[in-house]
């Protein structure tokens, strides 16, 4: 890099511009660049996939003991009043998050089995509708109650 810097000023004091076009500053930033890829590559990518790595595992559990913990407040606390947020929550994460759509239709399902007038039905419906599916698959979708309100 202060190869660079420096024909960069040797090249201004020259005359030239940082706009001309010069070979051999082309060529040395080329190798220069090349030479820091394989460094990067020798010293640091391992690390730095690992920890990549490390980071997605921990998150991906920090999600799971999530769900299970707002569905363990369905199973241990039935008459609790935000029970069903915490169930709602529970499949949410697994549906959204951890893409475990199986048991988030099980968990939505029952849901709707045991609040079926709750606030959040129509979300719970929502989500059985559009799981799986990307944001542009979502809006490309015909929803009959947008297109009731426009008219």
């Amino acid at each position: 890099m202060f190869k660079v810097c420096t024909l960069a000023v040797l090249a201004l004091s020259e005359g030239g511009s940082l706009v001309d076009v010069n070979p051999g500053l082309i060529i040395w930033t080329v190798v220069t660049f090349v030479i820091l890829l394989f460094i990067l590559k020798k010293v640091a990518w391992k690390p730095i996939l690992t920890a990549l790595d490390k980071r997605e595992a921990t998150i991906k559990e920090s999600l799971e003991k999530a769900a299970q913990t707002y569905k363990d407040v369905y199973d241990k606390y039935p008459k609790y009043e935000r029970t069903p947020e915490s169930l709602f929550l529970s499949a949410f994460i697994e549906a959204n998050d951890l893409k475990n759509y199986n048991k988030a239709t099980s968990i939505y399902k029952l849901f709707l089995e045991k609040y079926p007038d709750h606030e959040l039905t129509p979300s719970v419906k929502a989500e059985l509708d559009n799981m799986g599916l990307s944001p542009d698959e979502i809006l490309k979708k015909p929803q009959p109650e947008l297109d009731a309100k426009r008219k």
